[in-house]
């Protein structure tokens, strides 16, 4: 909720007095029986929008009803109570959208509002705030919708004989979200209690949706986001860990001089309170200010650190391909936010869109970062080098997208030259033109010394020998990042010669940084070369000329087709291929708008696959078609053929994730490829899947060691897990979490994650369903060592298991068996599974029966009842279902020491698994035993399953038992994928 825009509305009518909330810059949400009362409609009216100590300032408006229309619509008795207001004038009160919201669960959820209540008005004064708050439960009804309760109600009395008139209208909001409008103050309790209507009806009606959408702030969307009481409005922030910075590592010096004045007051800057949302450097070139806030950007003070303080940023360059427009800093920067909030990263849509999107994006987290007792600080370098600037009415800066009041609390930092002028789009209202916010910075003599020599240097090499003009030549062409050896095969000149220009004879001219894709053995680092400023690059590309320039990247061109087709038996981009030419290359093109190119490389699945070894999924390849994409769509006539041709691979790339097993990237994780493994898991579309993916990733990597790695992980499915719409799956992922936590060393954390999927699943009404993610999270809370809450989930999960199906209630009996004898109560634990043994054998189904008795076999052998365990296994009909319970039981009897009573146990599962007639099933069955049989009879079992089944089906036992071969079969199997993928 955002005081700013809280809306007093007043009618002509007496006592016409009522609330409302800004949803547009021209839209209020109100009450319909405020602007309508007693069924007819009100002469006029007018609204004050803000808040006194809020904003800017009071501001009164003219307004008249848009919906519904008073002049078309009839209007029922039981009409929705609800009504938007049109302004004469639009009100600017930030551009962040509202968010809707819709309760569930069956627990209280907390709410908060504001409104003109007749209460809180003294004598003879204008009608004042009340802050609402309170709780909101769910499961009560009302005529209305929603009930309100507030901690304390007014009482009746001081000639008002209801209280709360003038609230309706007052915008409810749960956890940030608007989820209702307050209409009703309930008679029978003496006009002290509180009514909503439920805003998700209203957003159901097409007239209403279609003002908000078109007519609400920028973003604004008909999408409702479920609330309960668990829910985080806020992501838990951390560091911001994006991929970007490896590109501001291009930009920083290896060490900055002098400069610690400067870097303390950009602290302050950050820091203190009363410091305004802006501050601008203003310096000319060679003054030292891509230096000055990269090193910030990488290395900030201890004190920003300490004062949780998130930055995220964009340095506007040319001397990187695609890094110097509008688009390349929505991209990047909401990129960087998805990262820090810890939500997906969408791709595609309208420019339009995706910029209303980076602005929610922006204040989400400026809200996360401000409830966390920090900051969000943006850093955006070299305004003046903006290709979009123009100085006509048709400009579209990066500067018109800066928010023109940042908001919660959140700054910005900016750096540019004096010319060329801010730019038209930049309204006059805006931050960017208070004279207040530059800070002019000195020139630093190191960067002044590396002008004079660097110029010296590139007229030295225009003029050079032709080693030394075609390294300048193919530098500023490709817009830096190519790498020795890269430079070699270019030039024909040897290796020895290039690097000793490059680092001595001009190592002022050129600076190296190293490459962006790494592999997981670390063996893929080169240096790479770019021009070493800014000026130097737009001084090359001058002097130079576009003649030069176009023969530069002709070579370019030519190199690039060498390594994309075929020759000598060599396939189409191999092992060795530049890394520029599968990254750099194609920024390159979208830079010049060469679309034939780029297209082609966009739709080459053989180059896509090598970007896939690199990198480890298909991040780059859609970011690549998008830009493609948008570079078609930019032109006067777009050609729908090389369009369609994007669009189909673009689907088969996302297809190629969507069926992934959850389990695979752990995998990788396991076999010490975490990098991959991290990288498969974010590429899968689904939210709960992927989720799923990466809390199995987090455990994976935590065993191994990477305990940094597995926070980072286990943080950001933290942050991902409330928008999963689904609440059973939710609280399984939170578990799995909480697994992957204990086993970093972090048990309070992991204690409170497992708190939160128990509570998250008692949320859930149905019994059945609740039983069963009780369950799980009864495992989750006996895998951090909390066995007292463990005792009490499994007196619950009971309880709720009364209520349904034998089948399902033998299942979570046996499940919550399990957990309660890794929490030592083995005494509980018999008595469980005995419990769901029983309840199997009730069951007439004889499928269901069988499925029930296999998990009851399992909560037996948990239990320590080995005996009768095996028992009940031997009395499975079913030789799949008997095979994999024997099998079990073998695998408790080891762990117990019994090894020669283990060995038969595995001999009579395996000569059953041999007798099962299908063949996935018997795959299936092989895998078990596989696990509980010597090393070369589970090598040998693996195979078979191999041969006969799913490829995924023995992977996560020959993991376990052989992880070089492993890899082996996964690579070979990665290559077969790719291979269907080019014919689909």
């Amino acid at each position: 909720m955002d005081p700013a825009r809280l809306v007093l509305v007043r009618t002509g009518d007496p006592g016409g007095c009522g609330s409302g909330y800004l949803v547009g810059p021209q839209l209020v949400l109100t009450a319909l029986h405020v602007v309508r009362p007693e069924g007819q409609w009100a002469g006029r009216a007018e609204a004050r929008v803000g808040h006194p100590d809020f904003g800017v300032a009071l501001v009164d408006r003219r307004a008249q009803v848009c919906w519904p229309d008073p002049q078309k619509d009839v209007l029922l008795a039981d009409a929705l109570d609800v009504a938007l207001l049109w302004l004469d004038e639009p009100v600017d009160t930030g551009e962040a959208p509202v968010r809707w919201g819709r309760p569930g669960g069956v627990v209280p959820v907390p709410f908060e509002g504001a409104g003109f209540p007749a209460f809180a008005a003294d004598t003879g004064s204008p009608a004042h705030f009340e802050y609402l708050r309170g709780e909101l439960p769910v499961v009560s009804t009302s005529s209305s919708g929603w009930v309100l309760d507030c901690p304390t109600w007014p009482a009746s009395g001081r000639g008002k004989e209801r209280p709360w008139e003038g609230a309706s209208g007052s915008a409810i909001f749960c956890h940030g979200r608007l989820v209702g409008v307050v209409a009703e103050d309930n008679q029978t309790m003496g006009y002290r209690r509180l009514h909503a209507v439920p805003v998700h009806k209203a957003l159901s009606l097409p007239g209403f949706a279609n003002l908000v959408t078109k007519r609400g702030h920028p973003g604004t969307t008909t999408a409702l986001e479920e609330v309960t009481c668990d829910s985080r409005a806020s992501a838990a922030v951390g560091p911001v860990r994006s991929a970007y910075l490896r590109q501001v590592e291009r930009i920083a010096p290896l060490r900055l001089w002098d400069r610690d004045a400067e870097l303390a007051e950009l602290a302050d800057f950050c820091l203190q309170e009363q410091r305004g949302p802006y501050m601008w450097w203003r310096a000319g070139p060679w003054a030292g200010k891509s230096a000055l806030l990269s090193t910030f950007v990488l290395n900030p003070p201890g004190a920003v650190d300490a004062g949780r303080v998130r930055l995220v940023s964009f340095f506007i360059t040319a001397r990187l391909a695609a890094q110097d427009t509008r688009e390349a800093f929505t991209t990047v920067l909401t990129e960087q936010l998805c990262a820090l909030l810890g939500v997906e990263l969408q791709a595609g849509g309208h420019e339009a869109t995706r910029e209303a999107a980076l602005l929610d994006l922006l204040a989400q987290a400026a809200a996360a970062c401000q409830q966390a007792g920090g900051r969000l600080v943006l850093v955006v370098d070299g305004l003046d080098e903006d290709r979009g600037v123009t100085t006509g009415w048709e400009a579209h800066s990066i500067a018109g997208l800066l928010p023109s009041r940042p908001p919660a609390g959140m700054r910005v930092i900016v750096a540019g030259r004096p010319n060329p002028p801010i730019p038209d789009d930049v309204p006059d209202w805006h931050q960017l033109r208070d004279p207040g916010i530059i800070r002019l910075l000195d020139d630093s003599p190191h960067a002044r010394d590396l002008q004079r020599l660097g110029q010296a240097e590139l007229k030295r090499l225009l003029t050079g020998s032709p080693v030394e003009q075609d390294l300048l030549g193919l530098l500023t062409a490709a817009r830096g990042g190519l790498s020795g050896p890269d430079l070699r095969e270019l030039t024909s000149a040897d290796l020895v010669t290039i690097e000793e220009i490059l680092h001595t004879v001009a190592g002022r001219t050129f600076a190296s940084r190293i490459t962006a894709w790494t592999a997981d053995d670390g063996q893929r680092s080169l240096q790479v070369y770019l021009l070493g400023h800014e000026e130097l690059h737009n001084a090359a590309h001058h002097y130079l000329g576009p003649d030069r320039l176009t023969r530069y990247r002709d070579r370019l061109h030519t190199w690039a087709e060498r390594y994309r087709t075929s020759t000598d038996g060599q396939l189409p981009w191999p092992p060795h291929t530049p890394e520029y030419l599968l990254s750099g290359y194609p920024r390159m093109l979208a830079t010049v708008g060469d679309t034939r190119r780029l297209a082609a490389l966009a739709t080459d699945p053989a180059r896509h696959d090598r970007m896939l070894d690199l990198s480890g999924g298909d991040t780059a390849a859609l970011t690549e078609i998008k830009a493609c994409q948008d570079l078609l769509l930019s032109c006067s006539e777009p050609d729908l053929y090389t369009l369609v041709k994007l669009s189909q691979h673009r689907g088969q790339l996302e297809s190629s994730y969507a069926n992934i097993p959850t389990n695979l990237p752990a995998l990788w994780a396991t076999l010490g490829q975490p990098n991959r493994a991290e990288q498969i898991a974010r590429s899968i579309t689904d939210p709960y899947r992927r989720a799923k993916a990466l809390a199995g990733v987090a455990g994976a990597v935590a065993i191994a060691g990477d305990h940094e790695r597995a926070r980072r992980l286990a943080t950001y499915v933290e942050q991902i897990a409330p928008s999963i719409t689904s609440t059973p799956r939710r609280s399984q992922v939170v578990a799995g979490v909480a697994g992957a936590v204990a086993a970093v060393g972090d048990h309070e954390r992991a204690r409170r994650l497992a708190a939160d999927a128990e509570q998250i699943a008692r949320s859930i009404i149905d019994p059945t369903r609740r039983a069963q993610v009780l369950a799980d999270a009864a495992e989750a809370v006996a895998a951090v060592g909390d066995h007292e809450r463990v005792r009490r989930l499994a007196i619950d999960v009971e309880q709720s298991a009364r209520s349904t199906d034998p089948h399902r209630r033998a299942q979570v009996l046996a499940e919550v068996a399990g957990a309660v004898a890794i929490a030592g109560d083995h005494e509980q634990a018999r008595r469980l599974a005995a419990d769901a043994e029983q309840i199997a054998r009730s069951i007439t189904d004889l499928d269901r029966r069988t499925e029930a008795l296999a998990g009851a076999v399992g909560a037996v052998a948990a239990a320590g009842d080995h005996e009768r365990a095996e028992q009940v296994a031997r009395s499975i009909n079913n030789a799949d279902w008997r095979a994999e319970a024997l099998a079990g039981v073998a695998g408790a009897v080891a762990i117990a020491g019994d090894h020669e009573r283990a060995r038969r146990l595995a001999a009579d599962a395996e000569q059953i698994a041999r007798s099962i007639t299908d063949p996935d099933r018997r795959a299936q069955a092989l895998a078990e035993v596989a696990k509980v049989s010597s090393l070369a009879q589970a090598i040998r079992l693996l195979g078979e399953a191999f041969a006969l089944g799913s490829w995924l089906t023995p992977l996560p036992t020959l993991a376990k038992l052989y992880p070089q071969e492993m890899i082996r079969i996964a690579d070979g199997v990665d290559v077969d994928d790719r291979q269907r993928r080019d014919v689909q």
